[in-house]
């Protein structure tokens, strides 16, 4: 039974959330040129001191949500984490365009 046991313990896949920088507010727009406008509150809590984090903000521009959340992650460190937002926000020169390609990406990314 023990020798049974060895072989299908397995492995998994850890991913501590005190490790990550969780994405507190997203806002999505377009420029003037036509290019996605992402910006995110990225919540900092890499001392563990709990309720007392830092929020920070950062924007990224791109053809598509991925390309400009790319651009985002260059900028932080860490690891981005962008599911259990708080707060989504759409432009209104983005929703009247259409809504739908950008809440796709969200929900099969995250």
């Amino acid at each position: 039974m023990l020798t049974l046991l060895i072989f299908i313990t397995g492995c998994w896949d850890q991913d501590n959330l005190k490790d990550a920088r969780l994405a507190n507010a997203s806002a999505y727009d377009l420029t003037s040129e036509g290019m996605l406008l992402q910006t995110l509150e990225v919540v900092d809590d890499s001392q563990s001191n709990q309720g007392k984090s830092t929020n920070e903000i950062h924007s990224g521009t791109g053809h598509s949500v991925r390309q400009s959340t790319e651009k985002i992650r260059a900028k932080v460190t860490g690891d981005i984490r962008l599911f259990k937002y708080g707060v989504i926000l759409y432009g209104t020169s983005l929703a009247r365009k259409d809504l739908y390609p950008y809440l796709d990406v969200l929900y099969r990314e995250h």
